[in-house]
């Protein structure tokens, strides 16, 4: 009988191809059915183009997904009559929401459950639900001060932004606190430091130690008495390095567990070993040097002491408060 073209099959044993223009259809039948049971391999089968809406490959039940030719050396995959799937020699592209369902974490650039060797664009922001590493650095945007570069997610307008070359700028709430450039730092508004402990020191001949005037806040109990200062070795020990310039401040406080009262004196002196006192700068002091006696008053802290390197190995101390 005669049949018009309806495509070639190429198998193992034959190929049948409709271009002849008679066949016998047991053949066909034959043929098809040794595909069917295994016993011969289908290895090349031709088909149309296609088209998004309905694929040249695609499924009885669902005839709007499969896979279709979108051009030369580029396929592409459907689904519901939609493309999912953009396959070229230049790559692959996907359209929608693409997921991982590995949970591998990764320790190094080459574990994970996603490994890319190349560079990584990405139009819109990154969220990660852990830390981000990087193997040599981070950079951003300049940002604003009202939107800085580098901030947390729960707080937009609070961060590190550029303000120029050389200069950056550290924002709270969209306003600029700190300014900082290679000529120094510039504070907006007042700094205050604040003690973050409390420590007491007997009024008898105790030594102000390092660790007591690094907690930034020493309680003074007793009567009349003395308190000398740690030396300057003991208190560079404590802070681990000191450098030209270093600087902390520590306050005194007499209304510890025994109330210092009017008329009780707390002498400070110096141990001579890199501590210097400065001259006064309040002007109720007296003193030629420092505070060599001070008479306390009941309710009044004794004063703020600011704490200078002026070298690696000498300190200065000055009354500020």
């Amino acid at each position: 009988m005669s049949i018009e073209k309806i495509g070639k099959v190429n198998t193992l044993g034959a190929t049948i191809d409709a271009k002849v223009t008679k066949v016998k259809v047991n053949e066909i039948i034959d043929a098809v059915n040794d595909i069917n049971d295994g016993t011969t391999t289908l290895t090349e089968v031709e088909v149309g183009n296609g088209t998004v809406a309905a694929p040249s490959m695609s499924f009885t039940s669902d005839p709007d997904t499969g896979v279709y030719r979108i051009q030369a050396n580029n396929i592409g995959i459907a689904a519901n009559g939609a493309k999912v799937l953009d396959i070229a020699t230049t790559g692959l592209g996907i359209t929608g929401i693409a997921t991982v369902s590995s949970t591998t974490a990764s320790t190094t650039k080459d574990t994970g459950a996603v490994i890319i060797e190349g560079g990584v664009g990405i139009e819109k922001e990154i969220y990660a639900g852990l830390s981000i590493n990087a193997g040599t650095y981070l950079t951003s945007g300049n940002g604003t001060v009202s939107l800085p570069a580098i901030g947390p997610v729960s707080d937009p307008d609070s961060g590190l932004y550029v303000i120029g070359a050389n200069n950056l700028g550290m924002a709270l709430a969209g306003a600029k606190v700190l300014d900082m450039r290679t000529t120094g730092l510039e504070v907006i508004g007042r700094t205050v430091k604040r003690p973050t402990a409390t420590t007491v020191a007997a009024n008898s001949g105790t030594t102000l130690t390092a660790a007591m005037m690094l907690s930034g806040y020493v309680m003074v109990t007793g009567t009349t008495g003395s308190l000398v200062f740690d030396s300057a070795a003991n208190i560079v020990t404590a802070l681990g390095t000191a450098t030209e310039g270093l600087e902390f401040d520590f306050t005194l406080n007499t209304m510890g567990t025994t109330p210092m009262t009017a008329g009780n004196v707390l002498t400070l002196t110096t141990p001579g070993a890199g501590v210097v006192f400065r001259k006064q700068v309040n002007t109720t002091d007296v003193a030629a040097l420092f505070i060599p006696t001070i008479t306390a008053t009941a309710g009044i802290h004794v004063g703020t002491f600011r704490v200078t390197f002026d070298t690696a190995t000498t300190i200065s101390v000055q009354r500020i408060g």
